[in-house]
């Protein structure tokens, strides 16, 4: 069973079958969504970030935890395209 659901109320569970194990859900899992490259920044002489490389696929769940100061945002900025690293892809 799918559902063609959108907007509020709608839970990520429904995109896929009513079975988690399902190839559709398994597939979708499996796909990198976002990837971070050899990412540095740098603010001056601060550096930021260095080096961040890191795959997020579907369905993953990624916590980002750190002293203040230690890169959380920046690393997010970048991820998200309001920051421009100095190196690397997104």
């Amino acid at each position: 069973m799918t559902t063609s659901q959108t907007g509020p109320g709608r839970r990520p569970e429904e995109d896929f079958e009513t079975d988690p194990e399902s190839e559709e859900a398994a597939g979708c899992r499996d796909s990198t969504v976002l990837s971070l490259e050899g990412v540095s920044k740098r603010y001056g002489p601060v550096q930021a970030n260095h080096n961040i490389t890191i795959d997020f696929r579907a369905g993953e769940i990624h916590a980002v935890v750190g002293e203040n100061g230690s890169g959380k945002s920046t690393m997010l900025g970048v991820a998200s395209g309001t920051v421009v690293p100095d190196e690397g892809t997104v």
